[in-house]
């Protein structure tokens, strides 16, 4: 799991920081990501401290910690 310097998260605005660390426990999971006025819909690969990586389908898309406004895991069905 990535794990941020203190000093680094110190510097994160305590919104971010927070969003963060809640992503980090969707990594490897079938998630979909709400972003302003989008939404995203992959499997979350990374977190970092301005980032979040999802891929779908091969591709990989990269979205801005400071616009994820919720996190959202997909069940699968069965």
């Amino acid at each position: 799991m990535p794990q941020l310097s203190t000093a680094a998260q110190n510097a994160l605005p305590s919104g971010v920081r927070r969003m963060f660390e809640l992503a980090k426990k969707f990594i490897g999971k079938d998630c979909t990501i709400y972003v302003l006025d989008n939404q995203f819909r992959g499997t979350v690969a990374e977190v970092t401290d301005s980032a979040i990586l999802i891929e779908k389908n091969g591709c990989v898309e990269v979205l801005n910690l400071n616009y994820v406004i919720r996190i959202k895991e997909n069940k699968s069905k069965k």
